[in-house]
């Protein structure tokens, strides 16, 4: 696949289609959710989902957000990566799927043909696109005396990572194998294991590249970490108004009484 240049990376969809940042997130979380939760539906691997969620991020750059129904293109998606995948499901099979999740919308006919034209045309017909997860399963063929115990709590924590980073563009910027190692040296510190792997894997990278990818992840965490902490503060303040009201009111009652 084309990987964006730096110039074409940092002008982000909400310059791009003059969007308040708000707006474009919701849209977007609506949509990473749907693409997540057909995959996982249907036990798909990870694999399908990250191919999905690239092709996702690359719609953002070339078709204008308010233009695009979150449903019709959270199937065309899966829809593509379906067929480089060579999974052979009907177009048929894909339009079920979308009358399933969307109700309202029931026996359209989604124009996936159409999109599958643009986005070949945006990729350049360059389909060969993988995954940081398809490189974590290469990478750790190669290791020897494996304990799948302690192996399989660093993928789960690794996976969770990996699934975090495409709620933003950096798919199409860093490759998959840079993505990958510097999520595996966050699991790693975070886990407190050791990976006498890791070097040999980094060996021959760009340092400089990996340690910028490795600010865009932690960006990402930061930015999860204040929004849950501005969620339970928004709890608190409503949990401190009912006690308040509540207070007031029994205040009430005594002196009526």
């Amino acid at each position: 696949m084309r990987f964006l240049n730096k110039e074409e990376f940092e002008y982000d969809p909400c310059s791009r289609w003059s969007i308040k940042p708000k707006v474009f997130k919701a849209k977007f979380e609506e949509t990473y959710n749907l693409i997540s939760k057909i995959i996982k539906s249907r036990k798909w691997n990870h694999d399908l989902l990250g191919i999905s969620l690239t092709f996702y991020h690359y719609f953002l750059y070339f078709k204008d957000f308010r233009e695009i129904d979150p449903y019709e293109i959270s199937v065309c998606c899966i829809y593509l990566t379906n067929k480089i995948q060579f999974m052979h499901y009907g177009l048929d099979f894909f339009i079920k799927i979308y009358n399933e999740i969307n109700e309202k919308k029931k026996n359209n006919q989604p124009d996936f043909i159409k999109l599958e034209i643009e986005m070949y045309t945006k990729l350049g017909y360059d389909l060969q696109i993988k995954t940081p997860y398809s490189i974590y399963y290469d990478y750790i063929m190669k290791k020897n005396n494996i304990d799948e115990i302690k192996e399989n709590i660093r993928k789960n924590f690794l996976f969770n990572l990996i699934n975090d980073t495409y709620r933003k563009s950096i798919c199409l910027y860093f490759h998959p194998k840079i993505i990958m190692i510097s999520c595996l040296i966050y699991t790693n510190k975070f886990l407190e294991m050791d990976d006498e792997n890791l070097n040999e894997i980094i060996n021959g990278e760009d340092l400089d590249l990996i340690a910028e990818c490795m600010d865009k992840i932690y960006d990402i965490f930061k930015e999860a970490i204040n929004e849950n902490d501005n969620n339970n503060n928004n709890h608190l303040n409503n949990n401190n108004i009912d006690i308040n009201n509540n207070s007031n009111k029994n205040n009430n009652n005594n002196n009526n009484n």
